[in-house]
Formats: C-alpha cells, structure tokens, sequence
C-alpha cells in the first residue's frame, strides 16, 4: 500500500510538491498580507494619467453601446459647447483642436467607435472626461457632472487613448517644370 494508500511513488512525488508549492504560497500570501503599508513617501509614484500625452497629436477611440449613442453625443456636445463658450483661454483653446468623429457604417462588436482627436495637443492638460471635462472645468454643477458621469460609464463599452506623432513630413509639390523655350517667331512677309 502507498503513502496514504494512493497510488505509485511518481505520483506521490507530484503530490507532495504541489502540496508544498501550495504552502509555500500560502506563506507568502499570509506574510504579504500582515506587512504594515509603506510610509506615504516610499510608495510608487501614481499612474500617469493615460489622458495626458507627450505627443503631437492624440486619438482616443471611444467604443459606445449602439443603444446609447444619443446620450454619448448630448455629454459631448455639452462638452464641446462648454469649451466654445469658456472665457478661459486655455479651455478655448481646447475647443479649437478638438474634434469629434462617429465611424460610418454598422457598430463593431465592440459598439459604435467615436474618434476625439486633438491636433495638437497640450503636452500639460488632460483630456479626460471625468474628472478634467465634467468637474475641472466649472461647466457644470456637482450634480450634472455626476449625473453626466454615470450617463458617460453606462454608454460606453471602453476608451482607448493613443498618442500619435506625426510621421511624415508635409509633402512637397512637384519642383516646377522648366518652360519650353519659346518657338522662333516666324520671319516677317516681304
């Protein structure tokens, strides 16, 4: 009979390390767990924030429910309209490199895809919906930015934020071709 009566020595030897690498995690889980937190000041500096970006130019892909277009579209013109009457002029300046797109044809599997792109961007301000666009800006009271929040997360089925640089220089027109030499003039009737 084996070890506690199942089967032969390799398996036993399977076992018994499974056994152990599950102690050996529990170990660390358990030790991970009871570690007091780190002071303030040691710990990782916050994520950056993926609505800021270092490019020339930005693309954030919004993926809306097909059902939810309309209310996707309110919250931005709201938005956009915001930015347009702003007496501000870091937020008027936003309003005019800022531009919404809506994919032609029928929804992805992922939704109806929008395109904000701002061309181009300023490298120091975030283009986040919440909390820059709804709350930051003053546009709209606690209330509709929280309302237009929870609108806006129910709408959508994802956001995906790319900077982009510009890739190629501005093509150049074709260098002028020389002018054909004029044909000698006829010579004068007599």
């Amino acid at each position: 009979m084996g070890w506690l009566g199942v089967g032969s020595a390799s398996s036993r030897r399977t076992m018994v390390a499974v056994l152990f690498a599950g102690f050996a995690f529990t170990a660390v889980s358990v030790q991970a767990q009871d570690a007091p937190a780190p002071a303030q000041e040691a710990q990782a500096p916050a994520q950056a924030d993926a609505f800021t970006f270092s490019t020339d130019a930005a693309v954030m892909t919004y993926y809306v429910k097909p059902d939810q277009v309309t209310t996707f579209e309110k919250i931005w013109g709201q938005i956009r309209g915001g930015l347009e009457a702003s007496d501000k002029p870091e937020l008027k300046a936003i309003s005019s490199t800022l531009k919404v797109f809506k994919a032609s044809g029928a929804p992805t599997e992922n939704g109806v895809a929008y395109f904000v792109i701002v061309d181009p961007v300023n490298k120091t301000q975030s283009y986040s919906p919440s909390p820059f666009f709804l709350f930051e800006t003053g546009f709209f009271d606690d209330a509709t930015a929280r309302q237009y929040l929870a609108d806006l997360q129910a709408a959508l089925n994802g956001i995906v934020p790319v900077g982009v640089d510009n890739a190629a220089a501005p093509v150049a027109p074709p260098p002028m071709a020389p002018e054909a030499p004029a044909a000698p003039a006829a010579p004068a009737a007599q």
